[in-house]
Formats: structure tokens, C-alpha cells, sequence
């Protein structure tokens, strides 16, 4: 993805994905979250080109968000309380054609059959060719730590 390509990152917070992917050399991010406070925090940063107030997959995304974004990212917020499995709806909705989502999920959250249904809307969406897995990273969040 072209550096300078339009990325959403959902869930934005208090900007610490922003952060690192401006470190990383992205230069056109947007910001969307359901706290006006973590919002406020992320303005400060000056690393979003636009920020959003949404409680995504509970609220309507921002007008003009089909077919916008060359990628999407999210940390964080595949979880209870947060994001639902309407998100990857909403992510094909929002990407452009041949747009990357890139997020991080517990294998709890995300393999188990529980109330969230990941995976089970993931493989949904790749059997309709909506969705294509192209990498998946098992990572150890605390590695090194004894």
C-alpha cells in the first residue's frame, strides 16, 4: 500500500496505532471513535487528517465512507463491549477495491466460538469473495517479559 493512501483507523483512541503507522511513514490517516474525549486526545497529536465521532458498527459511518479507503486499521477494540462482527460488513463496504484491513485480535476473541462471531463472519465474507486472507500473525504481546 502506497504510503501516502488514504488509511481509516477504527477505534482510533488515544492515536497510539496513528502514531506508529505515521512513524512507519503513512501520511494520510482519518481517526474514527465513540469517545469524544480519546477524540480530543487524538487532535492533539496532529497526525490525523480528520477525525470522526462513531460508535462504529452501532452508529452509521461518517457520510461519503463507501468505497473511500485504500486501508483500514484497528487495535484494540475486537472485543467485548467494542466492536461487533458487523465491522468486516462495514470494512468491505468501506474499502476501495482491492483495499487492506489490517487489525489485531486475540485468538480468544477471534477463534472461539463465543457471542462475538469473528471468524465465523470472516469466513462468510472470504466464501461470497468479499474478503481475502492474506496474512495472519500470531504475535505474544508481552514477548521477552519472564
Amino acid at each position: 500500500m502506497p504510503k501516502d493512501g488514504l488509511i481509516a483507523d477504527w477505534g482510533c483512541g488515544t492515536g497510539i496505532l496513528g502514531t506508529h503507522m505515521k512513524e512507519a511513514g503513512f501520511t494520510n490517516i482519518e481517526g474514527l471513535d465513540g469517545s469524544e474525549g480519546m477524540l480530543e486526545v487524538c487532535k492533539g497529536l496532529n497526525i490525523y487528517k480528520k477525525l470522526d465521532k462513531c460508535l462504529i458498527g452501532l452508529e452509521p459511518l461518517p457520510a461519503g465512507s463507501n468505497n473511500k479507503f485504500d486501508g483500514i486499521v484497528s487495535s484494540a477494540c475486537f472485543i467485548p463491549l467494542h466492536f461487533t462482527n458487523v465491522v468486516f460488513d462495514l470494512a468491505h463496504e468501506s474499502l476501495k477495491v482491492g483495499g487492506l484491513m489490517s487489525f489485531a485480535a486475540r485468538n480468544t476473541y477471534l477463534e472461539l466460538d463465543n457471542e462475538l462471531q469473528y471468524m465465523p463472519k470472516i469466513q462468510e465474507l472470504i466464501k461470497a469473495g468479499k474478503f481475502e486472507e492474506v496474512e495472519r500473525i500470531d504475535f505474544v504481546k508481552y514477548k521477552g517479559i519472564k
